[in-house]
């Protein structure tokens, strides 16, 4: 309810915990516990703050700080985009949560049938908070009105406690039980190979890694394409952007960034951006011209004039301004990247190059 209420950010999930275990000490009528968790919760939030700020005023950074940290995160992910339609929930990779749902549920309705003459058991009152908690909780994600994918994440405490009450009732049925949790690991790992395409996840990451033993076994040093694409073609002087997300990138390649907006999501979001917030970066893209534009892969404002009317309202004035500046002064030069998305066509990174002067 709290996150429905707040948004599914940190600040929702961490307002949803308080609620919680103030509401369960309210409930065992424990007054001392809820005190002395009140405590507990104001000297971790001075433990963690106290060093921000101070960090963040000596750079004279706190209103940043303060923007970033809560009033963006207050108004994060808010979108028009409407998640009724229940066929991206039965999509990959969303449909493993479907079948665990599913499973789940019958295990769910077994159990309560067993406990139903006793409700004072720690299993029976887990049991009674799956089957109604959960449902409330999907439903308020799809009534929101914001972006489906974050909601996914309030789901996941009922997922884990639905899949171990599941595990838990094999255990109890099945006697003499001979299952392990070793076997239980291993046979849940193999269902989620079974059910999420495992040539596009399992055999990827593990030949990633099988590369990445291997070149560390032979004293081979591991570099980035897009790095030393980088390095050859510029000086250190040079400014890169990335478009969207992944800031890491500047620091891997060892060049500045031309803005402060590393991650331009904040700009799109309504209610939090501005029309200054806009002009600034504006200004630092078209007047400091970086070398580099590296765009993410599906990031979902592309640099594409045609394409960016299709997105209504959420794109402001100004980055169709931004984007044909871009496409004037830069080529496009395409490097490939095995690790860098599941489709061949996510595997090819598009950098905007500057022309020459």
């Amino acid at each position: 309810m709290c996150t429905f209420l707040t948004r599914a950010n940190n600040i929702g999930f961490q307002s949803a915990l308080l609620v919680s275990i103030g509401g369960l000490s309210i409930l065992q009528k424990n007054h001392q516990r809820l005190k002395s968790e009140i405590i507990w919760v104001i000297n971790g939030m001075l433990i963690v703050l106290l060093p921000c700020i101070i960090y963040f005023g000596i750079n004279q950074a706190v209103w940043d700080f303060y923007d970033q940290a809560f009033r963006y995160n207050l108004i994060y992910i808010e979108t028009t985009k409407s998640i009724l339609d229940f066929k991206k929930f039965f999509s990959p990779p969303i449909h493993i949560l479907t079948c665990i749902w599913v499973a789940t549920y019958g295990s769910i309705l077994f159990g309560l049938k067993k406990n139903w003459k006793n409700f004072q058991t720690i299993e029976s009152k887990v049991i009674v908070v799956l089957l109604f908690a959960f449902p409330i909780e999907f439903l308020l994600s799809n009534i929101s009105g914001r972006n489906y994918d974050h909601y996914y994440l309030t789901w996941i405490p009922y997922v884990i406690f639905a899949s171990a009450f599941f595990i838990h009732q094999i255990q109890k049925t099945i006697k003499p039980t001979k299952i392990t949790e070793t076997f239980l690991i291993a046979f849940v790992f193999i269902g989620y190979l079974i059910i999420w395409k495992p040539q596009q996840t399992f055999f990827q990451y593990t030949s990633i890694l099988n590369h990445f033993i291997y070149n560390r076994a032979n004293g081979i040093e591991q570099h980035h394409p897009l790095a030393d694409f980088v390095h050859e073609n510029s000086t250190e002087h040079d400014t890169v952007l990335r478009w969207g997300f992944g800031r890491w990138l500047n620091y891997v390649i060892e060049r500045d960034t031309p803005t402060r907006f590393l991650y331009q999501l904040e700009l799109f979001t309504p209610g939090y951006t501005t029309d200054d917030m806009l002009d600034e970066f504006a200004h630092d893209v078209i007047s400091k011209k970086p070398k580099f534009i590296i765009e993410a892969v599906n990031y979902f404002i592309p640099i594409d004039s045609k394409k960016l009317p299709s997105y209504g309202d959420i794109v402001h004035p100004k980055y169709f301004e931004i984007v044909k500046f871009i496409e004037e002064n830069y080529h496009i030069v395409k490097l490939k990247f095995y690790a860098e998305g599941q489709n061949e066509e996510d595997r090819w990174i598009k950098v905007w190059m500057l022309n020459n002067p």
